[in-house]
């Protein structure tokens, strides 16, 4: 039986082909060239991605022209790997040559600098110029709301991010509301059962519980939970582990009788399904000692 081919060599394999077949310049080359630095990212390969990214950037430029919207994305992607890499002042000196290529075009419009200023905004709260990334970040997410809509997965992201970027600032309310309108958008676009809806709910109750509103964190842990139970089985350990974090919530409210009875209930159905040895099993035992070993203390 032969193992999983390696996306890379298979990515390599590709762009030797087309090369071979249809010359280093043809469209469908640098496409291949593309797919290459996809495949080293997928596989981590973070210096990859940067050299691969950058050759393709000045093939492109040289074979279809500063201006091309394919250059110009490569423009962004470098921009984005070399953030990820951490070399922030390359990153932001690509970004600016391709912004002033974009506002130097006679049909440009807000919507097409979207991207290369969101990525500006990402490198100035990465450099801990806090201020200069929520004003970018807002920008952004005006022309976003604007021209795309509150429910677009583009807004969505800008306003993760600034809600990030108020974050760090300590502006935690303006955070919550920013975090609050994403779910709203995604129960509407995706609906209430729906992994990412789940997952910015979750992002939320983590983020009022740090604020305090632990009440408000509970219900929204408890929402997750029964969104959970409506589409996986009760005994999913994705529905128990949401069931733990809302016994976790309740137990820091102080609200010791509520945890207890669902740490209870998750323990009951791992000692049936998985076994009274399982680690998993084990690990609510556990915690449910441990609850019950803070109410006492109370």
């Amino acid at each position: 039986m032969t193992g999983q081919a390696d996306p890379v060599e298979e990515a390599l394999a590709a762009l030797a082909r087309s090369e071979r077949e249809l010359g280093p310049d043809h469209p469908a080359t640098l496409d291949a060239l593309e797919d290459l630095a996809d495949a080293s990212g997928d596989s981590g390969d973070l210096d990859a991605v940067v050299q691969i990214t950058r050759q393709l950037l000045a093939e492109r430029e040289r074979v279809l022209g500063a201006t091309d919207h394919a250059t110009l994305r490569t423009g962004e992607d470098l921009a984005r790997a070399l953030l990820d890499l951490g070399n922030i002042d390359d990153a932001v000196e690509v970004l600016e040559t391709t912004l002033a290529r974009l506002e130097g075009m006679a049909d440009t419009g807000p919507e097409d600098t979207l991207e290369a200023r969101f990525i500006l905004a990402d490198a100035a709260a990465r450099s801990g110029e806090a201020a200069a990334a929520i004003e970018l970040h807002r920008s952004v997410l005006a022309d976003r709301d604007h021209l795309l809509g509150p429910d677009d997965g583009d807004t969505i992201r800008s306003r993760d991010a600034l809600a990030a970027a108020y974050t760090t600032t300590g502006e935690t309310e303006r955070a919550l509301s920013l975090l609050g309108q994403n779910v709203a958008s995604l129960e509407r676009a995706l609906g209430d059962d729906h992994p990412e809806t789940i997952a910015a709910r979750d992002v939320l109750a983590r983020a009022s519980e740090r604020s305090g509103n632990a009440d408000y964190a509970a219900a929204l842990r408890r929402r997750t939970h029964e969104s959970l139970a409506q589409v996986l089985d009760p005994t999913d350990p994705e529905v128990l582990d949401a069931l733990t974090e809302l016994a976790l919530v309740a137990a820091r409210a102080g609200r010791f009788d509520d945890a207890t009875g669902y740490v209870a209930k998750t323990l009951q159905i791992r000692w049936r399904t998985l076994g009274p040895d399982h680690p998993a099993t084990i690990a609510t035992q556990d915690q449910l000692a441990a609850i019950r070993e803070a109410a006492e203390g109370r």
